[in-house]
């Protein structure tokens, strides 16, 4: 979902703010700490924030002792390990772009240049884990697009075989698959040239205004005949891999640590954790598999009924289920220190 990258922190951030944000202010009753380049540090606006000084060092202090406990051991967490076919198919099923790009080129009988695209966008901290696919897929492209984001795009019809290979054999389970097989139906008039015809030109086009994102504005306005090619009819598969789910909480999954303002409890404050996964709300019967799955948790939808949200906040169901889980299914990359950190959170609160 757009360029993302992780920031090892905790303290109530979502993946998404994490990965393009570093601010730091949250609500009255919850404070955020952030880990910048691995070391803790208290949000800016903390001041305004109605906690006391005191209120604000043992906040520290549990910062500092994750990092601590875990700073020698950075490199060993952010080492990737061989990637299953499943988790990548699950890794593009939340971070991965199947489009048709269409250009106006003059260089082009018809005009315009059309180019099958697959593409993967994060944030340049997870250089490494888009390497590993780039080793899988193959490809040189890896480039930089921004201050922080990075992305990997196949273009070649060569390359794109081995990526129509994959996901022929490891389906994607989301909604994204109609757009697979668009790309695939868009693809097979490239390899035979059609595209460069008239009548081939306005297929692709008929096939692009069904993808997700449809056609651009300027294609809307010149090609005022388009009509919309059928979109393909996904039907979510009941047997569901570990390592589809490893991947899925690698690109929409949070690991949140929350500091919460409690009168009640003796030093102010008290420490939650939640973990979280967050999909389109097209996805909403593919979403509500996971509390079968994890045999925890609750699906609710945002108020805007946009988003939808997997969310397990029993601490009795994290240390039992979800950790126990991501220890024998390895989340993979930066956000593999999103979760060594919050395990420790989860040790601190169970020996307290």
């Amino acid at each position: 979902m757009g360029d993302r990258g992780s920031k090892s922190e905790f303290i109530s951030n979502s993946v998404k703010e994490q990965r393009v944000d570093g601010s730091s202010a949250l609500s009255n009753n919850v404070v955020r700490c952030t880990l910048v380049a691995g070391k803790p540090v208290l949000g800016r606006k903390i001041i305004h924030l109605p906690y006391n000084f005191q209120y604000s060092r043992s906040l520290l202090h549990v910062a500092s002792f994750v990092y601590n406990k875990y700073e020698n051991k950075l490199s060993t967490l952010l080492t990737i390990n061989k990637l299953a076919p499943w988790f990548i198919t699950e890794f593009v099923d939340a971070e991965g772009c199947f489009s048709i790009g269409v250009y106006k080129n003059k260089d082009y009988e018809i005009g315009y240049q059309v180019q099958a695209i697959f593409q993967i966008s994060l944030h340049d901290k997870d250089l490494e884990l888009l390497s590993n696919i780039q080793s899988y897929f193959g490809d040189r492209s890896i480039r930089k697009h921004g201050k922080n984001s990075i992305y990997y795009r196949i273009t070649s019809l060569k390359n794109l075989k081995a990526v129509i290979s994959h996901f022929d054999l490891y389906p994607l389970i989301s909604q994204k698959r109609a757009d697979y097989e668009l790309f695939k139906q868009a693809l097979e008039l490239i390899k035979i040239k059609k595209h460069l015809t008239t009548d081939g030109f306005k297929e692709i086009l008929n096939i692009k205004a069904s993808m997700y994102l449809g056609l651009a504005k300027i294609l809307k306005t010149v090609f005022l005949d388009i009509s919309h090619s059928i979109r393909p009819e996904v039907v979510n598969n009941n047997n569901i891999d570990a390592n589809w789910i490893v991947g899925f909480t690698n690109g929409e999954g949070c690991f949140f640590v929350y500091i919460i303002n409690s009168p009640s409890c003796k030093l102010g404050w008290t420490v939650r954790l939640t973990f979280q996964i967050t999909q389109h709300a097209r996805d909403s019967e593919l979403m509500k598999k996971l509390v079968t799955l994890f045999q925890c948790g609750r699906f609710e939808s945002t108020s805007q009924n946009l988003w939808l949200n997997f969310i397990v906040t029993s601490f009795k169901d994290i240390i039992e289920k979800i950790i126990p889980f991501f220890k024998k299914y390895p989340i993979q990359g930066a956000k593999a220190l999103d979760f060594a950190y919050f395990m420790q959170v989860a040790d601190l609160i169970k020996n307290e």
